[in-house]
Order: structure tokens, then sequence, then C-alpha cells
């Protein structure tokens, strides 16, 4: 059997393949490298990325013969977490040239299970705001969105089945969004963020990019020992609709999507309904960023002590915030974030699922900014599971979809009712008005 473009496979798709015999390892490795190879300059999806490094990486795994779910697949790791022997950036100059001795724990894991680091991807600077250099697939004058913006664009360009990212606003969401892949934030605390450069520990989280939610399976099974499939539903699911105080920060082409895809849905044995999460005057928001802004300029006090130079304008302005606010804020932003988490509790004994937008719209153009992450804030604050699902296009044609939330560490669940509605909405169609 002969198999063509591997790279363009899903995670799941290409995992079996190699189990069962059919292709080789080093036949998606080469696939993979001759489209990063063509697509590389115009994207700048990667920070660093040598073939020969991967090619080393793939002989010594089959040396060892573990042939786990992700032997020999290249996986993308966002530039925020260490790679012994390889840079290590943080999207700084300050550690333009800083190469790790030990890996990541995340990445550590990822190696033992035989799978290849493809390379670092590209991130904003210390995963706040400042835009990196990578553009959208879509259209190359958009943004990607941020923080994990490499990340995203190798897989929406198929040049990697798998890459990771963290979410600290809407690191992973946003930029899924943006560039059209399957996107996870995983649970507040799911996996080990041990070598991964902090930014603000009450929110950062792990997540992943993949072409479809079945493919979370495998990479979870691999880091916690989820289930390595989806396990069939039992009864609907009750999806609840949660607009948030910021609806009309999202476009029109974007809630008539939520709308439809809410209808659709409907169609399909699913309960829908609409409620109010958190207070209505975005007070959820506004915690999420005092937290981030506390945490983050303490997180980087040295850097801003010794090298300000070095440090851009909008990371400045974030420790100059941060410095100005005070403790009893932070801890009255922390004191709100939890008696919210305690609430999202009683939401999730009446509904099983929220969905919500993933971004505003679709990806702005211009590459001076990574876009908004207004409906992604109180999810990260909540400490809650999120998954996008690229649904369709909007009126420019870039690519819009929805979120879906779960309930604290129920991400089996979320992933399994996440894989059923991205089946039914595989024959959704949706033209905006």
């Amino acid at each position: 059997m002969v198999v063509s473009n591997l790279n363009e496979l899903s995670l799941k798709e290409v995992s079996q393949l190699i189990q069962s015999g059919t292709v080789q390892p080093r036949e998606l490795v080469s696939d993979c490298i001759a489209r990063i190879e063509l697509c590389e300059e115009e994207l700048n999806a990667f920070t660093t990325f040598d073939p020969g490094h991967i090619y080393d990486q793939l002989t010594e795994v089959e040396r060892q013969g573990n042939k786990s779910a992700l032997f020999g697949v290249p996986v993308g790791i966002k530039d925020i977490m260490e790679t012994a022997g390889m840079r290590t950036t943080m999207g700084s100059k300050i550690y333009r040239d800083y190469v790790p001795q030990r890996d990541a724990v995340c990445v550590s894991m990822l190696k033992t299970a035989s799978a290849l680091v493809a390379g670092k991807t590209e991130t904003t600077e210390f995963a706040f705001f400042s835009p990196g250099r990578t553009r959208n697939p879509h259209a190359l004058d958009h943004t990607p969105g941020g923080s994990s913006m490499g990340s995203a664009a190798a897989v929406s360009k198929m040049m990697i089945p798998l890459a990771l990212g963290t979410q600290t606003a809407g690191s992973v969401i946003r930029p899924a969004a943006y560039c059209g892949v399957t996107g996870y934030k995983a649970s507040h605390g799911s996996f080990s963020l041990a070598g991964v450069c902090g930014f603000a520990q009450s929110l950062d989280t792990l997540g992943f990019f993949v072409r479809k939610v079945e493919d979370l399976t495998t990479v979870r099974h691999t880091l916690s020992g989820a289930p390595a499939e989806i396990l069939p539903l039992s009864g609907r699911i009750r999806v609840a609709l949660v607009k948030t105080p910021h609806w009309e920060m999202a476009d029109a082409s974007q809630q008539q999507l939520i709308e439809d895809v809410c209808r659709h849905l409907q169609g399909h044995q699913i309960e829908i309904s609409e409620i109010e999460v958190g207070p209505s005057d975005g007070a959820l928001t506004q915690a999420q960023i005092t937290i981030m802004g506390y945490e983050g300029c303490r997180s980087l006090s040295a850097e801003y002590a010794k090298f300000p130079h070095l440090l851009s304008d909008q990371i400045k302005v974030l420790i100059e915030q941060g410095q100005h606010t005070t403790h009893a804020a932070y801890l009255e932003a922390i004191k709100l974030g939890n008696i919210w988490q305690k609430k999202m509790r009683s939401v999730f004994k009446d509904y099983d699922v929220l969905i919500t937008p993933s971004a505003p719209g679709e990806a702005p153009r211009g590459l001076d900014s990574t876009g908004n992450p207004i409906f992604n804030r109180v999810w990260t604050l909540l400490k809650v599971p999120c998954i996008h699902l690229p649904v369709a296009s909007g009126l420019n044609g870039l690519p819009i979809g929805v979120q879906l939330i779960g309930a604290f560490d129920q991400d089996d669940y979320l992933i399994r009712a996440a894989h059923h509605i991205q089946e039914i909405l595989a024959e959704f169609e949706f033209v905006p008005n």
C-alpha cells in the first residue's frame, strides 16, 4: 500500500499506519521535513529547525524499538519549553542563545514515548502579546494569533500532525481559531509545567494543536495515562450557550455561526439551553487580567532589573502596571476566581458542555497584534478544559469556529463530547449573512 503526503494525515491516522507497519516513521519524517522546507520561508512557524537533528532522533528511536502510539512522530515544541541541547529562546532577545541541559517534563515524556522533536515553534515574547514572526497560513498578512503562534500555524500548514502550546489568557484557543485547527487547553494543573517558562502560575496551562479531536486521546494517554480511545457517550449531551458579557465584541458572522451551530446540534438529539456565567459586568475577565499582570510582573522581575533594554515596550508596560497592582487587589481577584470555580460545579450539574466563541471572529489583518483573547480569559481563570473546533469560514474566507468548555478535571468527557459534536458538524454548511 502506497500512502502519499503523510504529513497531511491526522495524528491518529498516521499513528495507526505506523503501528500496523503500513508505513515507516522515516517516510513520515521525510514528508514533514519536505513540507517544512517548502513553506517555512514565508510562514516562519519555527524558531529552530534542524532536519539532521530530527533524523538523529529517529535513528535512536528505531534502535530502541519502543513502538508506542507516538513512535517516530515529529512534534512541534513551543519555544518556552526547555529542550536539552536545543535553543530555547522564550521569544526573547535575552535568551536568544540559551541552550538548556535538560528537557521540560512534557518534552521528556514525549521523547520517552519515542516521539521526535521537530523543532522549536515560534512564540511571542515570554508568551505574552508582543508578536513573533509567524504569519497566518490562510492569509500571510493576517495574524496567526498568539502566543502559541508557531505551533498552530505548523499544524495548520500540514508541517506536523501535533504541536504543544500553553495558555495563560487565550494562547491555545485563539491561535487554533485563527489558524483553523483543533486546539485543546487542559484543566489547570493536569500536566506538569516543570521546565516551561512560567508567566502566571495561577493561569499557565499546557495545550495541544491537532487536526481532529480524536488525536487528543493519543497525546493525553502518553502524557497522563488517560484512555487511549474515545469511549462512547451514554445519553444526550446537554449543551449551554454562554454568550458572556462580551458577546457584542464578536463580529456578526461569529455570532451567526454560534447560533446556527446550536440550531444544527438541536436537530441531532443534543439539548441546547442558554445561560449566563459570571457577573454581567465582566468582573471575571478583569480578575484574570489582574492576576496575569501581578504574577507576570514578578515572574519577569529579574529580566526587567538586568536587561530592560532587551525587553519590548509591551512587556515593560505589563511589568510596570503589575508593579502598581496592590497585593489586596490581587487577592480579591484570586478570591473571585475561587468563588466562581466552585459555582461552576453547580453549572455542570445541569449541563455537560458550554459553547461560546473562541475568538471575536476571523484573524485580524496585520502582524503587529495577536488579536483579542476576550473570549478566553474567563475560562483560563476558572481552570476548566477548553477545545476549539474549526467549523467554517467567515466573510473574508478565513477560519472561524466554536469553543467547547467542560467541567474542571473532566477533560475526558469533554473530549468525548467534542468528538461527537465534531462528527455532527462535518455535515454542517454555513453561509455568513
